[in-house]
């Protein structure tokens, strides 16, 4: 994790972004070159210790402007979680300022996002710790 790279003098990203939950089966969809929607089984937000922070309702069509991105959310849960979700970067998603990670057995792998127009699944993998 980044506080072991630290720790070993090994370079620091910038700035590093969690997309989404590892703990249930995500959807990734590719509707642009510089745009990701992803879509947990469960939704944004589902586990029992998200239920209890201050994460508001949300809407359809909300957004979210952060520094190299914007989160809109599509759709969501009959209880108001953010359920499908569009990320848009100013970049292509194989721009070289970007380096994309995934969670799995145990440990983080390499992800290559699907090319425009095409999805992906993949597994719910648990928590990193």
């Amino acid at each position: 994790m980044l506080t072991a790279r630290a720790a070993d003098g090994q370079p620091m990203p910038r700035g590093t972004r969690v997309l989404a939950p590892a703990f249930s089966s995500l959807t990734v969809r590719r509707p642009g070159v510089n745009s990701l929607v992803l879509q947990p089984s469960s939704g944004y937000f589902a586990s029992l210790s998200s239920r209890y922070s201050s994460v508001q309702s949300m809407a359809a069509g909300d957004s979210v402007p952060l520094p190299g991105m914007t989160i809109t959310v599509l759709t969501v849960t009959e209880d108001g979680r953010p359920m499908e979700v569009l990320f848009r970067f100013p970049v292509a998603l194989e721009d070289r300022s970007l380096h994309w990670v995934c969670w799995e057995a145990g440990r983080f792998r390499e992800f290559r996002p699907p090319g425009v127009g095409a999805a992906i699944e993949l597994p719910a993998s648990g928590l990193p710790f």
